[in-house]
């Protein structure tokens, strides 16, 4: 059994998600000023609400995987602090850890590298409901068969194997893997970024779509304006490991307050208006 005697009891009304001062430090051998460390996130605070999509957006080097990776915990923070249902996140440990993580989804950048060649698409579908004794044996076919039909994959899709599929349909399959364990929270880490414009539409619709239907919260990743703008509820946007600025979509795109929102949306022609 999971050890949560030292978990406090959700708060009533909290959001899924919490981030307070994260801090993230790598250790260099000696910069300019003579420290010995790199500051790659520097105080990031922020909250997400089930069913809302936040996207952390900024410039490569801008510290918004990092901060993807730590509310992960694929990397530990330097400090900061992260609740998820109101209850401590990084205080999980071993048996716990592993039972809290089917609530924490990733969809990566890569559907090409993200799935095993060598797997089925039956196997890689269900492979959560495997790891977290979800679903009995006999039923994870069939169950796999549901979730590429809530991605818009057919039943045929089961005996193939990924090189047999799109760059699209491979991400779908990353999708219907993430859904398995019935999240409340996806990370979307620059999770369209390589694939065509048309195809990235289509995903986001399904992301969309898998929302009002699930209430599941995305926390998205991306330096892709356009995809923001489409998929947003809320913008974060950082620079230098810092946030710069926060509101929600609408007013973002079309009044930003901070001289660094507006350098980006300059920078890409027809963003200043929203639509």
């Amino acid at each position: 059994m999971p050890n949560t005697a030292a978990m406090p009891a959700p708060r009533a009304g909290a959001h899924v998600l919490e981030a307070r001062n994260l801090v993230k430090d790598y250790k260099t051998k000696k910069n300019e000023d003579g420290s010995k460390t790199f500051r790659a996130v520097d105080g990031v605070s922020f909250n997400l609400a089930r069913g809302q999509t936040l996207s952390i957006v900024g410039e490569s080097g801008s510290g918004k995987s990092t901060v993807a990776r730590m509310v992960m915990r694929l990397i530990e923070p330097t400090s900061g602090q992260v609740d998820i249902d109101g209850r401590d996140w990084l205080a999980l440990k071993g048996s716990a850890l592993r039972a809290a993580r089917r609530k924490l989804q990733l969809v990566f950048q890569d559907p090409y590298s993200s799935i095993n060649p060598r797997m089925k698409v039956h196997q890689i579908v269900s492979e959560p409901l495997r790891n977290f004794g979800l679903c009995p044996a006999s039923q994870l076919k069939d169950r796999a068969a549901e979730l590429l039909e809530k991605v818009g994959l057919p039943t045929a899709a089961l005996e193939r194997y990924p090189h047999q599929f799109s760059g699209g349909q491979r991400q779908r399959i990353v999708i219907a893997r993430a859904l398995a364990s019935e999240p409340e929270i996806i990370i979307c880490d620059e999770a369209v970024s390589a694939l065509d414009v048309s195809i990235q539409a289509q995903i986001l619709n399904l992301l969309r779509d898998i929302q009002a239907k699930t209430d599941v919260a995305f926390l998205f990743i991306s330096h892709d304006l356009a995809v923001v703008q489409h998929i947003s509820d809320e913008v974060l946007v950082m620079r230098k490991g810092q946030v710069v600025e926060r509101g929600d979509v609408r007013s973002l795109f079309s009044a930003p307050k901070h001289e660094y929102t507006v350098k980006l949306l300059d920078s890409v022609p027809g963003q200043r208006v929203f639509s």
